[in-house]
C-alpha cells in the first residue's frame, strides 16, 4: 500500500511538472510566432499635407500642396499577452510650406510681407515662396492591433505624442526671371525667430501596412518676435513595415 501511495504521488508530481513544461513551451512558441510573423511596425514612413492653424488672424495664405515627409524607427514593446503595445521611436521630419507672402527678418523681428517687400521685385516676377523646417523627432505611441499575430492583415489604431528639435530651416524664393531674363532662386537660412521645439499629439489608424495619420503642434511656429498664433498640423498617409 505504501509503495502504491508513493508511486501515485510521484506520478502526480511528474504530471504537474510535464504540464508546466508544456505550458511554458507553448507560451514560448506563441511569443516566437509573434516575433516571426507579427507586424511590429518598426519602420514608419510618412507622407503628409501640411497646413497652419492661425489663431491671431491670417498672416499669410498657405497653399494646399504644402507637404511633409517623415522617417522613423519605432521599437515595439508588447504589453503582456494583450493586443496593446507601447512604441518609442526616433527619426526626422521635413516640412515644406508654400505661402502667398515672403518671410522678412529685420531688427524688429520676423513677419510675412508682400513679394515686393520680401524680395525687392514685383509680384508678377515671383513664382513661389517656401518655408522649409527640418526636425529630429522622438515619437511615442500606444498601439492596438486586432490580430497581433497576423502580419500586415490587421486593423490598427495608435494614439501618441511627438516632440522634436529644429536642426535646420530656410526659405526659398523662386523668380520667373531676373534682370537678365534668367530663372533665379534665393535661399535664406536659419531664421532666428523660429521656435526650436515642436510638440503635440498624434494618431494613426489603418489596416496592414497602410495607415492614415495626423499631428497637431501645440507649440507656436514662431517666437514672440515673429507672427503670433501659428500652429502647424499635418494629415497624411504612413507606410509601416517590419
Amino acid at each position: 500500500m505504501k509503495r502504491f501511495l508513493l508511486l501515485l504521488t510521484c506520478s502526480i508530481f511528474a504530471l504537474g511538472a510535464y504540464a508546466q513544461d508544456t505550458t511554458a513551451t507553448k507560451d514560448k512558441t506563441v511569443k516566437e510566432k509573434v516575433a516571426q510573423t507579427g507586424s511590429r511596425d518598426r519602420i514608419v514612413v510618412e507622407i503628409g499635407f501640411d497646413h497652419w492653424h492661425q489663431k491671431e488672424g491670417k498672416a499669410t495664405d498657405v497653399k494646399w500642396f504644402s507637404r511633409s515627409y517623415g522617417f522613423y524607427f519605432m521599437y515595439d514593446l508588447l504589453l503582456g499577452k494583450s493586443r496593446f503595445s507601447f512604441a518609442p521611436g526616433l527619426g526626422f521630419g521635413v516640412s515644406n510650406v508654400f505661402t502667398s507672402k515672403g518671410l522678412v527678418e529685420d531688427s524688429v523681428g520676423t513677419r510675412f510681407a508682400s513679394h515686393l517687400e520680401a524680395s525687392g521685385v514685383n509680384d508678377d516676377d515671383v513664382k513661389k515662396h517656401k518655408l522649409v523646417t527640418n526636425f529630429i523627432d522622438i515619437p511615442l505611441e500606444l498601439r492596438f492591433r486586432a490580430k497581433p499575430n497576423s502580419k500586415n492583415k490587421s486593423f490598427k489604431f495608435a494614439v501618441g505624442f511627438k516632440g522634436g528639435v529644429l536642426f535646420d530651416s530656410h526659405t526659398k524664393i523662386k523668380f520667373d526671371s531676373d534682370a537678365r531674363d534668367k530663372p533665379r532662386v534665393v535661399k535664406v537660412k536659419n531664421f532666428i525667430d523660429l521656435n526650436r521645439f515642436r510638440y503635440g499629439p498624434t494618431f494613426r489608424i489603418g489596416y496592414g501596412a497602410f495607415n492614415v495619420f495626423g499631428y497637431y503642434n501645440l507649440g507656436e511656429l514662431f517666437k514672440e518676435a515673429g507672427p503670433d498664433g501659428i500652429h502647424p498640423f499635418t494629415v497624411g498617409i504612413s507606410i509601416n513595415g517590419l
